[in-house]
């Protein structure tokens, strides 16, 4: 839902050549701050971002990432504009925050754990409407004083070409969706801070045009030229 957006010579219609069969899970973000960083609350993090440019950094894994989206997006809902610093690898990004390089960046559970436990990263809200099911005691944004309409999340979905018959569509959205209701694949999943999810092939359409029409009207807000 962002390729397009962001190359100009992209020419892969997903919805024209691909049949949606099911979703397969949908990756929560937080945001993660240094240890010694001195944020308590989004709120913190937010007056210093308004303090000035200069005063507050992210990172980020390139143009149009989760990251970069999201903190643009951030900025854009609380009138501040923040550094973006690109990284080529997760590490570096995760690194650079919990050395104080950076201060913050959007991420998954599952890559801020390993630095969450050994103390060098916390944990200072989840960018969802409600709390993590595996992280109850998390605030969301809006609970931690930031924009309660702010929200960054990802999913996975499988397709099929689109020339596939309906039949065959029908039974591998059955099927996977059986699988993913499986207790041993809900808990393989959520260690890796990924939720499970089901949805019928008209409903993934859907939310790929919702947030491909979303998605163009962020990259105009946050200024993204296309590549």
């Amino acid at each position: 839902t962002v390729n397009p957006i962001l190359f100009k010579d992209w020419n892969v219609d997903a919805l024209a050549e691909f049949m949606p069969v099911n979703l397969v899970y949908r990756a929560g973000y937080i945001i993660a701050i240094g240890a010694d960083a001195p944020y308590k609350s989004m709120r913190d993090l937010i007056e210093a971002a308004r303090a000035g440019a200069d005063k507050v950094s992210y990172s980020s894994a390139y143009v149009g990432s989760p990251q970069h989206f999201g903190a643009g997006h951030l900025g854009f809902l609380i009138g501040a504009q923040m550094l973006a610093v690109h990284f080529k690898e997760t590490g570096q990004m995760m690194s650079a925050v919990a050395n104080g390089d950076t201060q913050f960046v959007i991420a998954t559970i599952g890559s801020t754990s390993a630095l969450v436990k050994a103390g060098k990263m916390r944990l200072l809200a989840t960018i969802s409407p409600k709390r993590l099911s595996t992280h109850p005691d998390l605030p969301t944004v809006g609970e931690s004083g930031g924009p309660a309409d702010f929200h960054v999340d990802t999913w996975m979905s499988l397709v099929v070409p689109r020339a596939t018959a309906q039949t065959v569509v029908a039974q591998l959205n059955t099927d996977i969706s059986k699988v993913l209701a499986d207790a041993e694949v809900v808990t393989k999943f959520r260690s890796f801070g990924v939720e499970p999810e089901t949805a019928l092939p008209a409903r993934i359409a859907e939310m790929t045009r919702t947030e491909q029409k979303l998605n163009a009207e962020l990259v105009k807000r946050i200024g993204i030229k296309p590549e």
